[in-house]
């Protein structure tokens, strides 16, 4: 039996989940869909359209494999006429569904395997040796034929003609190039969109792309109505109508005096300036900062200081460096010294010092190589070091010994280690006698000071340690659950391991079980599958370590844009 497909997957969940009643109520049945697929934009629609003709309904109703064969080529026919789909996209969408309700139909299933069986062995012949990747729907590829991108579906039938030297997929539509030029079209009709006019062209967000053209940059949507003209120096960011200029906004460079400098501003669509183009920086991410503060830091004339949303000058530009204001308050800087100032300009802090820095209500200071807390009546600054904060505490230093502070300032762990880690789920990795352990957040040790090297624990409260160039994995109370025998332990996620035994990579659960052999030369976790070399060549396999692209590719890449 074949293995199903993500969508099959959690069509059938469904089932399984709300019962085959879920069905009767197409109201309900496209709620949840529209849910579980708001990413998929392109499977979202064709299960839509299925469920408004009812598909899902008439499938539920055939009582036996026979009849499923008969009326399989009616609902096909049904999809074509009612929707304007392809034959083929037809097909595909009533066989999920036959698929998830009658999981037993053979008939189906053996329709199914036979198309996948299909697509593999044209891929195979007329790919190059380039699948590189496909969408979430695992119905639609991208691929490369005699060095030219185009399309195919899940049978193997060219949506987009092997023609360009590239294409990368983004909400539904897809930006193509030849010899340098570059335009949009819809995948799914292979119709242009944009003419291959542009020397650039890049998603952004939200539908909008950036083009250039002649140098100079501009934005459209994916519909190709141009919604900022093509005259910039270059287009920074977008934000839209909830952020906080009421109107679509951009943030836009362009050349200033004898084109020698780069100047920002933002301006609308109709190249109004909003904000004038006339500083050498702008805080591209202003906008919690602006909604939460009221001020946006930027630089001119080799200087710092802050606007409000309408350009208005608030604080002089005066600074050599600023930080964003926080809960009513800013670093700056002046002669390479430290302070803060208030939203008014006034200094709430002298500036004096070498470094500043916050962390939740407390403010760091550093001062002819002494560190502590910040305070107006008793400051003690008696740190040789003080680290940035991880789980609310921070290393501290004295004499070369460390030791932990909590979010209040105060001594937790004695300062007494030659060297220590952040905490990382509830415990740190720290050093005495030159040795590595572990302890909580108690101080409590729950290892021996015995191990050579050491990494944080992880998710599942895992950690990689080594003894003589040997790794194991200890759990959260010090027992060595995997023998310290591996060459090298790497990327520890939810529980499994990858580890190498010389030179080759495998995958291992948290009981030693091998999920994926060791005896790759490379592998790389994605989400739900790895990506594996061996002997040079890129293959595909799935969780349970399963080949599913066979070994034998130049590269492989996983498509992520629509995800």
């Amino acid at each position: 039996m074949p293995t199903k497909t993500s969508t099959e997957a959690i069509l059938a969940e469904i089932i399984q989940r709300f019962g085959y009643q879920i069905i009767e109520s197409q109201n309900q049945l496209l709620g949840v869909i529209k849910d579980l697929f708001a990413k998929d934009t392109l499977t979202l629609k064709l299960l839509e359209l299925s469920i408004k003709a009812d598909i899902p309904r008439k499938v539920l109703s055939v009582s036996s494999n026979s009849d499923i064969i008969i009326q399989k080529k009616v609902l096909v026919q049904n999809l074509i006429d009612d929707c304007f789909i392809q034959r083929e996209i037809a097909e595909r969408i009533v066989s999920l569904w036959i698929f998830a309700l009658n999981p037993k139909s053979e008939t189906d299933i053996m329709h199914i395997d036979t198309a996948e069986s299909n697509l593999q062995s044209k891929c195979l012949d007329c790919i190059s040796a380039e699948l590189l990747s496909h969408e979430s729907n695992n119905s639609l590829f991208f691929a490369k034929k005699n060095n030219k991108w185009g399309m195919i579906d899940f049978y193997g039938k060219e949506l987009i003609p092997f023609t360009y030297d590239n294409l990368h997929l983004y909400q539904g539509i897809a930006i193509v190039g030849n010899a340098g030029k570059y335009g949009v079209l819809d995948y799914l009709s292979d119709r242009i969109i944009v003419p291959l006019i542009y020397e650039e062209i890049t998603y952004i967000k939200d539908g909008f792309l950036k083009v250039k053209k002649n140098k100079k940059c501009g934005i459209i949507d994916i519909s190709g109505e141009i919604i900022l003209s093509v005259k910039y120096t270059d287009i920074i960011n977008i934000y839209d109508k909830k952020d906080v200029f009421d109107e679509v906004a951009f943030l836009v460079c362009n050349k200033g005096v004898w084109n020698k400098v780069n100047l920002l501003g933002v301006v609308n669509r109709f190249n109004k300036q909003l904000i004038p183009i006339k500083y050498d920086e702008i805080d591209h991410d202003f906008v919690e900062i602006l909604k939460e503060e009221g001020l946006i830091r930027a630089k001119k004339n080799g200087k710092w200081g802050f606007l409000d949303k309408s350009g208005k000058e608030i604080i002089p530009f005066v600074y050599e460096n600023v930080w964003n204001f926080k809960s009513g308050s800013a670093f700056v800087s002046k002669d390479q010294k430290w302070g803060s100032i208030n939203p008014f300009g006034n200094l709430e802090i002298e500036i004096k010092y070498d470094e500043i820095w916050d962390y939740k209500d407390l403010v760091f200071v550093t001062l002819k190589g002494k560190s502590g807390i910040y305070s107006e009546w008793n400051m003690d600054l008696k740190y040789d070091g003080i680290s940035d904060f991880n789980e609310n505490f921070s290393a501290v230093s004295i004499n070369k010994k460390w030791g932990y502070i909590n979010q209040k300032g105060r001594e937790i762990i004695p300062i007494k280690y030659e060297s220590t880690w952040g905490f990382s789920y509830g415990y740190a990795r720290v050093k005495l006698n030159g040795k590595w352990g572990y302890l909580d957040k108690t101080g409590t040790v729950i290892t021996e000071f015995k191990y050579t090297d050491a990494l944080d624990f992880d998710d599942s409260l895992f950690a990689a340690v080594c003894i003589n160039k040997k790794w194991g994995i200890i759990d959260r109370f010090g027992n060595e659950i995997i023998q310290l025998k591996y060459d090298d332990i790497s990327n520890i996620k939810s529980g499994f391991f990858l580890v190498q035994i010389n030179q080759k990579w495998g995958y291992i659960d948290a009981n030693g079980k091998m999920v994926v052999p060791i005896k790759y030369d490379q592998i790389w976790v994605e989400k739900d599958s790895y990506i594996v070399e061996l002997n040079g060549c890129f293959g595909l396999l799935d969780i349970k370590g399963k080949e599913v692209i066979p070994i034998t590719y130049d590269s492989i890449y996983i498509n992520e844009s629509d995800s």
